[in-house]
């Protein structure tokens, strides 16, 4: 600690009258609401202050000059009244990351050969990428449903829509999808995309229609 200029004074009433004043102001600092309250050091300076300023004018009283208290006392009131350091701004907060729009084209179409339920080249592809875009979809079931054209028996269609939905359903089920997500269905010839006359043969009738619900 460095030596104070109070004990350069020329008479012990000088050095008393100052080490008053710093002893008063400490007093002061430490009754304050604002300093008392702060979450900075000054309430602790302060009281430092006192207790070292207290001790220097005990000694004073008598005229005789404690050089270690009056140090103290004027290096205490110092750091007492100096301004707190301002705490670093907080870093500002990332933003909230942005959630992945759902990329699924609702509803999904695979479209079979005449008289075949085995599923269509394409449709691993298709599926992959199905598969790949639910994560972002919020989706709990999706319904599988295999559709006929016109042509052929009625039984023999319903027959016939409903292994192609459940071909489609395992290849679901196989790249990931839960089963219990799964919901089959089959329509056979009731729900033609293009309508037809009975017995006519149209590409766009014989598919399966993948859904959300």
């Amino acid at each position: 600690m460095e030596r104070s200029p109070l004990l350069s004074l020329d008479s012990v009433s000088a050095i008393r009258s100052e080490v008053e004043q710093r002893y008063q102001a400490a007093l002061t600092a430490t009754r304050a609401a604002d300093i008392v309250n702060s979450n900075d050091t000054r309430f602790t300076w302060a009281s430092e202050a006192k207790v070292a300023c207290g001790i220097a004018i005990g000694y004073l009283k008598t005229r005789a000059i404690d050089e270690d208290s009056i140090n103290k006392c004027d290096d205490y009131s110092r750091r007492m009244t100096a301004m707190p350091t301002p705490p670093p701004p907080e870093a500002p907060r990332p933003p909230p990351p942005v959630a992945a729009a759902c990329s699924v084209q609702l509803p999904i179409k695979f479209y079979f050969n005449w008289d075949r339920s085995d599923p269509p080249a394409e449709a691993g592809a298709v599926i992959a990428a199905t598969v790949d875009g639910l994560r972002n979809c919020g989706w709990t079931k999706l319904q599988v449903a295999g559709h006929a054209d016109s042509s052929g028996a009625t039984p023999y269609n319903q027959n016939l829509s409903e292994q192609r939905a459940r071909h489609i359903a395992d290849m679901l089920a196989a790249a990931g999808v839960p089963a219990n997500m799964i919901l089959l269905a089959a329509f056979g010839e009731t729900q033609l995309a293009v309508p037809t006359p009975d017995g006519v043969r149209e590409p766009l009738n014989r598919r399966v229609e993948v859904n959300a619900q």
